[in-house]
């Protein structure tokens, strides 16, 4: 039985200064990869670079947030 969910919240970069959370598919699972059911995720000073970035270097959509713990 399969016990992986199809869709996740995550915190998507929508534009300069604004970040949402969304409900988005969960990627595929790669080889040598696993999937983390994220049990605590905190802000870092990158994530807080990249939202009040004017020149929007990072490409929006994109996924904030490394700092995490979880079980796999």
């Amino acid at each position: 039985m399969n016990n992986i969910p199809q869709l996740m919240k995550a915190v998507q970069l929508k534009g300069p200064g604004h970040v949402a959370v969304e409900t988005i598919d969960v990627p595929e699972i790669g080889q040598g990869e696993v999937l983390l059911r994220v049990k605590g995720a905190g802000v870092c000073q990158t994530d807080l670079h990249i939202r009040r970035d004017p020149a929007q270097t990072t490409p929006l959509g994109t996924i904030l947030g490394h700092e995490i713990a979880g079980e796999i």
